[in-house]
């Protein structure tokens, strides 16, 4: 016998041996004895038919329900057990304390009733009895009839955990409502080991529909951090890549929604997710979706596939330690061919298809290729002989629809966007990959304000935020040279003058962001700023203004020669506007701009044209002094106005 079967059952079976014993020898009460040995002895091969069908490999064990029912049956057999031995004939003395009446036995009748319904429903509900049909699942077990959602719960559990590929599918859907419904619902699908076997059916499935199935109903149960690690605990991780990389495009877009979902309700499980290889498959799902199908790329083709399995190698595996490794690798070898890339390239396309790093096209078809592993469980001969494999992967996945594709590009734009948020090492690792080229693209191409672009746009604000705050990654992912950052710049600037103001916010919070990487006098960039400053809606207005801010801020190595050029845009009088709002955070923003223009070009007339100085003097009486960055700025911004205003002529 199994020894996992063996410990189940175990101790149940020798209970029943023993209350067979003490029924044989009891003297008093024979015929209630009798009544109980019936019910004993069909308890007895209830389990043993219980132990026989796992036993023998024909069906698959789902231990929850056995060991609470099983635990139940031996609490019922030791108190049945105790009441026989009561009967055994004894000394005048013992008989007065160890008093039994029928009201004991009709009680531990109730009992034995109640143990033989629960087996009885075990082995209904197993996936398959021992004639090899299905059992039924209709009733409750007694175990369960005052927590009746529990019975449920063991029910599509055991089906997603061993039944027909239809019944897979029907379990996880219901799981998924289940867990949709509350919390408790959730609580007790994870307490009863439903998270392996729906990891088991997403990896292993043999139909898409019970892999999107087991994808909802893990999505449902992420609903919090504990869910979350909870889930992550049972391994969804290396499930979750290795769909990244061999699922269908339905099942891939599927897990990319419960990543997204899983890190949204939980940023603590960020730096989890973003360590173990995750980031590297998401972006290479949009490479094929935005990069590789782009027709400019065409000629490259191969190149671009040689470079793409060079970034995905060292995800195959996945052992936590493993991938930690060879991130580590992939990561150092990005950073190296990063600095290689073309400064003065003005066709991007061109240059992310070449191999990093390399001088041309014809020195990269020379080399001598790798032996890995690589994208989709592609063979190894793809490299040495030529594009078959390449080309059946294109074929299968532009055999998709529409909406599938753009769902794929809407849950891996998504799950990017939450683990960079607020998140400076996922931020890193993201920009380590041609992410940046990818969301340039997608912003490019989403003509209308769909969710593709959003998630796009806010991916990149997420990552310029994080440049903010590390110099290392704004040094790396954001150098003036580097032809990902000038068309992901060039894109969040065409938004900001064309789309709707929804996404003007994060754009023109990006650019604010990224305002230490700019060259002096960089009119391409501080123009359109000054231009939101007059849109008719304040928070574009005061994000504006924000943006402009940190060009002028001391902190800036260049804010001399960003305040003339902000001046130099004609931005005074639609700041002079915004100071006069009733929206405080807004007139906070645009008199911190006004106090640092003030410092830094205040020998421009147009701060005399715009009566700037009268402006500035009108706050210094008001509750705006009370933010210590207004109260510590405006007396200085005055003095430098009085000390160029004072003279008849301008400095400049």
């Amino acid at each position: 016998m199994d020894s996992k079967i063996e410990e189940l059952v175990g101790e149940p079976i020798l209970l029943t041996e023993a209350l067979r014993k003490a029924i044989e020898e009891a003297d008093s009460f024979k015929q209630d004895c009798a009544e109980l040995n019936e019910k004993v002895e069909k308890l007895a091969n209830l389990i043993r038919t219980f132990a026989r069908l796992f036993s023998h490999g024909k069906g698959s064990l789902y231990d929850r329900p056995a060991k609470r029912i099983m635990l139940e049956v031996s609490k019922t057999l030791e108190k049945a057990n105790l009441l026989v031995r009561k009967c055994k004939r004894s000394g005048v003395l013992k008989r007065v304390m160890n008093i039994v009446s029928v009201s004991d036995f009709r009680k531990v009748n109730s009992s034995l009733e109640g143990a033989i319904g629960d087996v009885t429903w075990l082995l209904n509900s197993s996936p398959h009895r021992l004639d090899g049909k299905r059992g039924g699942m209709d009733g409750l077990p007694p175990v369960a009839s005052t927590d009746p959602m529990l019975a449920w719960v063991w029910g599509q559990v055991a089906l997603v955990h061993g039944g027909n590929p239809v019944e897979k599918e029907e379990g996880a859907s219901y799981l998924a409502s289940l867990a949709f419904d509350n919390d408790r619902n959730r609580k007790l699908i994870i307490e009863e080991g439903g998270v392996p076997p729906l990891l088991r059916l997403l990896k292993e499935g043999t139909n898409i529909g019970g892999r999107i199935a087991a994808a909802n109903a893990l999505g449902a149960l992420a609903a919090d951090y504990e869910r979350v690690q909870q889930i992550h605990d049972s391994g969804a991780i290396p499930v979750f890549v290795h769909i990244l990389q061999d699922g269908p495009m339905k099942v891939q877009a599927k897990v990319a929604w419960v990543i997204g979902k899983m890190v949204s309700q939980a940023p603590e499980a960020q730096t989890a997710f973003s360590t173990e290889s995750i980031i590297r498959p998401l972006v290479s799902l949009l490479v094929f979706e935005t990069i590789d199908s782009s027709p400019q790329n065409k000629t490259f083709r191969s190149n671009t596939m040689h470079n793409l399995s060079r970034g995905t190698a060292a995800i195959r595996s996945p052992s936590v330690v493993e991938g930690k490794a060879c991130m580590k690798s992939i990561k150092s070898d990005n950073g190296r061919l990063d600095d290689q890339w073309e400064a003065n390239s003005t066709h991007f396309d061109f240059c992310l298809d070449r191999p990093w790093g390399s001088p041309d096209i014809a020195t990269h078809k020379e080399a001598k290729p790798r032996r890995i592993r690589h994208l989709r469980g592609f063979s190894d001969s793809y490299y040495f002989h030529g594009f078959s494999s390449r080309e059946l992967l294109k074929k299968e996945r532009e055999n998709e629809d529409p909406e599938t594709r753009k769902d794929l590009k809407v849950q891996v734009t998504y799950a990017l966007w939450k683990l960079a948020e607020n998140n400076v090492d996922a931020s890193k690792r993201i920009t380590d990959t041609k992410a940046l080229v990818c969301f340039a693209k997608l912003i490019e191409k989403e003509k209308s304000a769909g969710e593709v672009l959003r998630n796009s746009v806010m991916a990149v604000m997420e990552i310029a935020g994080a440049a903010e705050r590390d110099v290392e990654l704004r040094r790396s992912a954001f150098k003036t040279s580097s032809p990902a950052a000038k068309a992901v710049v060039d894109q969040v600037l065409r938004v900001v003058e064309t789309e709707e103001s929804n996404l003007r916010v994060p754009c023109l919070r990006a650019i604010g962001c990224l305002s230490r990487t700019f060259p002096a006098r960089e009119t391409k960039v501080i123009e359109p700023l000054v231009r939101q400053l007059s849109h008719a809606e304040l928070a574009v207005a005061g994000e504006a203004a924000h943006a402009l801010e940190k060009f002028a801020r001391t902190g800036n190595f260049l804010h001399l020669e960003h305040s003339k050029t902000i001046v130099d845009a004609g931005a005074l009088p639609h700041i002079i506007r915004l100071v006069s709002t009733d929206d405080k955070d807004v007139q906070v923003r645009a008199l911190l701009l006004l106090c640092y223009l003030a410092m830094n070009a205040g020998n421009f007339e147009a701060f005399r044209e715009t009566s700037t100085l009268k402006v500035l003097k009108s706050f210094l009486r008001t509750s705006v002094l009370q933010v210590q960055s207004v109260s510590e700025n405006l007396p200085v911004a005055i003095q430098h106005l009085e000390l160029y205003q004072a003279t008849p002529h301008s400095f400049y």
